[in-house]
């Protein structure tokens, strides 16, 4: 991240509530290392002159958000960073109790953050020659389920638009989230009723229907279900333990208490655009080990991975941030991605100082995802460049 200030700090108010918080902080800091429950722990220690100035900041930082999070209503947030020396850092903090008691390790959903883990599996497959990003792979993949789609231009629709949002297909929100659609193939049938909204390639409109194609394409090239495809290339050999894969919209035991609308199957039509949960911490850890492949240590090889960051299309509405395959590419040379469902509001975001952060929230607000990286930014921006001005414990 920039060394320069954002220009949506609101000096006065953050520096104030920096110099409150680093008093509580200097007091927690030195027993990190031992707390438990929703306190925060480091997931990893190392012995250097520098750790005890890292897990300071990084504790300042998980107050700094808990404050702006559960004070506009929020329920839980799990906080996950890995500093840009490597050094994985998670803290959950919440309103009351719940059982079994949240902690760094539980899993959050991740909403369409689902939509990075997806498009890393896809790329993987490019890079071992299983396919290429300009293959037309949707008319087999609805034929081999049976599925007709009569739409002028489908077949004309890449890999890459997919990845992209390019394709040109509807966002269809509402046949997702707000009516009742009863499987997967009732969707393709509503989405195959209407015409492409754009040329493939043409233009950028996000819909969850081109990662839920990307899912049944994950797994017709590699003979898996698409869970167990993205586990054994993506997951297992990185050690993210944490990911689980949810098929069902209802709350499953040992997860934060979200709200879920009566009815709701969003979770069941989803699938590769928006089922996986992760831990916070592991969710930071998988941003660095995409990170890691530009040098050649990642999931990904380093040209697939500056692939992957490389902007598609200027985002629709004149918005300043663009998309990649599978990744939004954030002012300053940040990126990410965000994901909202219901009560659900997530962020994955790496800084280009090295760190990478993912902050998951069970709660109403923030209501725009949008907000969720202006608030993680700024105080990142604080935490971490304006705390040097203010007396910090060096251990």
């Amino acid at each position: 991240m920039s060394r320069d200030r954002p220009s949506r700090v609101r000096w006065s108010v953050r520096i104030a509530v920096l110099f409150a918080l680093s008093v509580t902080a200097a007091v927690v800091a030195p027993a990190i290392g031992a707390t438990r429950g929703t306190g925060p722990t480091a997931a990893m220690g190392r012995e250097d002159e520098e750790a005890g100035p890292r897990l300071f900041a990084a504790n300042l930082f998980v107050q700094m958000i808990a404050s702006e999070v559960l004070e506009r209503d929020g329920d839980a947030v799990s906080v996950g960073v890995v500093d840009e020396g490597g050094v994985p850092f998670g803290a959950v903090r919440q309103r009351g109790a719940t059982e079994p008691p949240l902690t760094p390790t539980t899993p959050f959903r991740i909403a369409s953050i689902s939509k990075t883990v997806t498009a890393a599996a896809v790329l993987r497959l490019v890079d071992q020659g299983s396919l290429a990003l300009d293959d037309r792979p949707v008319p087999a993949l609805l034929e081999r389920r049976g599925l007709g789609c009569s739409m002028s231009g489908i077949s004309e629709i890449r890999v890459r638009d997919l990845l992209a949002h390019t394709s040109g297909f509807d966002s269809g929100r509402e046949w997702f989230f707000d009516e009742v659609v009863d499987d997967p193939g009732e969707l393709v049938g509503r989405f195959c009723a209407r015409d492409l909204r754009s040329t493939p390639g043409g233009s950028y409109r996000y819909s969850n229907f081109n990662y839920l194609l990307l899912g049944w394409l994950i797994e017709d090239l590699t003979g898996m279900s698409y869970a167990q495809a993205v586990d054994s290339s993506i997951l297992e050999p990185n050690h993210l333990t944490s990911f689980r894969f949810r098929t069902s919209s209802a709350r499953q035991p040992g997860e934060p208490g979200y709200y879920v609308d009566p009815g709701s199957n969003y979770m069941e039509l989803l699938g590769a655009a928006g089922a996986w949960s992760a831990s916070s911490t592991d969710l930071a850890r998988f941003a660095r080990i995409l990170v890691s492949s530009e040098v050649g240590r990642g999931a990904l090889s380093p040209g697939m991975w500056a692939t992957m960051k490389s902007p598609a299309r200027l985002a629709s509405g004149g918005r300043v941030w663009e998309y990649g395959l599978g990744v939004r590419l954030f002012s300053g040379g940040s990126w990410g991605h965000t994901g909202s469902i219901e009560s659900i509001k997530a962020l994955m975001i790496a800084f280009p100082d090295g760190a990478s952060v993912a902050v998951l929230i069970d709660g109403e607000q923030p209501e725009r995802t949008d907000d969720l990286i202006d608030i993680v930014s700024e105080a990142w921006w604080m935490t971490h460049y304006v705390g040097v001005v203010i007396p910090i414990p060096p251990t």
